[in-house]
């Protein structure tokens, strides 16, 4: 059957929903799913319902080993870093990065659930808003201590924004983070803001890259907006400082 078809959409989901509830699906209606979730694939607006549907077919069933590969290549072809781009991102290799160390890092092992975002914590020089260089400097500080005092594999953080609102790359997103402890890193990309909001807020800039790059993470990965959180949110601690964690408040 031709992908494509528009009303294929609707009559997928109009079978799907007239079948008999039961502890086991037949191959017929796991490919129901399996179809409708790859016609689905390529509409932003229905990703989140996409993603529910591979989902099913690999917790709620027994699929065929051909069903399960087909589920599997769907979620990465949604999920994996390189189907997504933030526009202006400062690469890796223009900010100095240090080499990753792939043995300390796990791979990225489920859908990204959530969007946690963090300070730095550290002061940076008001010198950024010229002086590209020094924010380049300052991520390189966040990276060489991650490796250095944690033992981490490279930068805990997926992304990380100077106040002048420049986002940079931090860890990819082919690997679990390394920001919010444990098992919380699972499907979490983590944001760093370079600063210390604490004492003051976030500047205008950096507020504005926040919220267009959480915006484009959410569309580009079907992530609700109630799963926009501070560190706080996972444990103990001031991070992302009270006025950052105001900023944030805007999601919920």
């Amino acid at each position: 059957m031709r992908h494509g078809n528009p009303g294929l959409v609707p009559a997928l989901r109009d079978w799907i929903r007239r079948q008999p509830r039961s502890n086991s699906a037949t191959y017929w209606q796991v490919e129901a799913h399996l179809r409708l979730a790859e016609e689905m694939r390529t509409e932003p607006d229905l990703r989140q319902e996409c993603l529910a549907e591979y989902r099913w077919v690999l917790k709620h069933t027994t699929p065929r080993e051909s069903q399960q590969a087909r589920a599997n290549a769907g979620l990465a072809r949604l999920t994996r870093d390189s189907g997504f781009h933030y526009p202006g991102t400062i690469r890796r290799d223009a900010w100095g990065a240090l080499a990753e160390l792939p043995r300390e890092m796990d791979p990225a092992s489920s859908m990204w659930k959530w969007i946690t975002v963090h300070h730095s914590a550290m002061p940076v020089s008001t010198k950024v808003h010229e002086n590209q260089t020094v924010g380049h400097q300052a991520v390189r500080a966040v990276q060489a201590s991650h490796m250095s005092s944690r033992g981490y594999g490279d930068v805990g953080y997926h992304f990380l924004v100077d106040p002048a609102g420049r986002v940079y790359e931090g860890r990819s997103l082919k690997w679990q983070g390394a920001h919010a402890k444990g098992k919380n890193n699972v499907g979490n990309i983590g944001i760093c803001l370079l600063g210390n909001f604490e004492n003051g807020p976030p500047t205008r800039q950096a507020q504005a890259a926040l919220h267009g790059l959480v915006g484009s993470l959410r569309s580009g990965f079907a992530i609700g907006a109630t799963r926009v959180v501070g560190h706080s949110h996972w444990t103990s601690t001031k991070c992302p400082g009270r006025h950052l964690t105001a900023v944030l408040r805007r999601y919920r």
